[in-house]
């Protein structure tokens, strides 16, 4: 189990700092490439940036149930995940607009999320998928911090050319997400695992 949380681990560093910083970085690239009246709307930035880090945090789960052959159990999932999509999708469009078609495709991805954490820790693991979702819990409240930490330092800079603008808002953004990321976990066994892997490599 110190292995599959490792994992998670390293997958919930790497894909929470790439989604602050597509966050962050999605409309200031969209306006130097393709124009101001291109750029999306900053709910529908927030909830593509959701989905990707859902999908990313799944990866995990997903990498063990594969290796440990774990397919009959779940063969019903992707045709509920599709159901549940299709449908959540055009009642939400209805409500919201463009954004509800996202807001369908997280629905069912936090669907086949937990689907697929129940069925690897009751088959593959046996054990008590509780420490699991305490650990997710605990990751997607410390990306919702960081980003909330990069988002607000970030605001403040604000320079006529777009380019500067978007340089320096792009070092800003992988500093603070970084720093903010490592400083939230530090005291975890996990980055202390990823730590001394590190300095035994440049050893």
């Amino acid at each position: 189990m110190d292995i599959f949380y490792d994992v998670l681990y390293g997958n919930f560093i790497l894909f929470a700092f790439c989604a602050i910083c597509l966050a962050n970085l999605f409309n200031p690239f969209i306006d130097i490439w393709l124009g101001s009246e291109y750029l999306f709307p900053s709910e529908i930035v927030i909830c593509i940036v959701i989905e990707f880090f859902i999908e990313g945090m799944r990866q995990t789960v997903l990498t063990f149930k594969d290796a440990m052959g774990i397919f009959k159990q779940d063969q019903f999932k992707p045709i509920c995940e599709a159901i549940i999509n299709l449908v959540m999708s055009i009642l939400l469009t209805y409500k919201f607009g463009t954004i509800g078609i996202v807001l369908g495709t997280i629905i069912s991805m936090l669907f086949s999320f937990f689907v697929e954490a129940i069925i690897l820790f009751k088959y593959g693991f046996k054990q008590n998928i509780k420490e699991y979702l305490l650990k997710t819990m605990k990751y997607c409240l410390i990306f919702v911090f960081s980003f909330l930490v990069t988002i607000f330092i970030t605001r403040f800079l604000n320079i006529n050319n777009n380019i500067l603008n978007f340089s320096l808002k792009c070092i800003c953004t992988v500093l603070i997400a970084i720093i903010t990321l490592l400083l939230t976990t530090f005291k975890n066994n996990e980055f202390k695992y990823f730590k001394s892997k590190i300095i035994k490599n440049r050893m």
